[in-house]
């Protein structure tokens, strides 16, 4: 019985299947050995990218921060509702508002600066303070009351009244300032003992500020 003749593959055949088996081989290199360490920097762009291809859960934390993002690519309505709070931003990010109100009655005595009304605020921020004190005379004789709004002592803004003759709260004097924190104080000194009340100070802070 003859046997069958084996036949060998041709020339082309073997090329054929070398260059398969090294195409195969490559393939599988390139998915072990390409790593981010291959990646020249800026080779993968923004246009290379799908849409919603890196999401938040890809990226390590703090791995985005803002010396890497370029000016004004984070717009509102790239920002998911809520996704930005307070406790997400430094501390001189934040907009903070702090407050004192007092109704009660303090008597003013003659030429002396008496304070009614104090706000302490940290230091290092910008914060605009308003201040706001309702002013009574304690005789039938008109009286001047001067009031300041002062930054740890050093005048910010003030203002004064100038009572009717007369035993009632006549005047109301509210001052405006900007601060960089520490104690903010509202300070009155009448020429004549007098009075003071409904005594409120409120401040808020504030990102940046710009003087004109």
């Amino acid at each position: 019985m003859k046997r069958p003749k084996v036949r060998m593959p041709s020339p082309a055949m073997v090329v054929a299947l070398v260059a398969l088996i090294l195409a195969l081989a490559g393939t599988a290199f390139a998915a072990a050995k390409i790593g981010t360490s291959s990646l020249q920097n800026s080779a993968v762009t923004t246009k290379k990218l799908k849409n919603r291809a890196v999401t938040a859960a890809k990226l390590a934390e703090g791995s985005v921060g803002a010396a890497k993002l370029a000016e004004g690519s984070v717009t509102t309505g790239k920002l998911a509702e809520g996704s930005v709070s307070a406790q997400k931003l430094a501390p001189g990010e934040r907009s903070e508002g702090f407050v004192t109100s007092q109704a009660s009655q303090l008597p003013l005595p003659a030429k002396a600066s008496t304070a009614v009304a104090s706000l302490t605020l940290p230091a290092g921020g910008t914060y605009i303070v308003d201040a706001s004190v309702e002013l009574g005379n304690n005789a039938a004789t008109t009286d001047l009351v001067t009031c300041q709004l002062r930054e740890n002592g050093a005048p910010l803004a003030s203002g004064a009244a100038n009572l009717a003759p007369l035993a009632v709260f006549s005047q109301e004097v509210s001052l405006t300032g900007a601060s960089g924190g520490g104690t903010v104080t509202l300070a009155c000194e009448p020429e004549n003992a007098a009075q003071a009340r409904n005594r409120v100070m409120t401040a808020v802070r504030v990102g940046s500020l710009s003087r004109q």
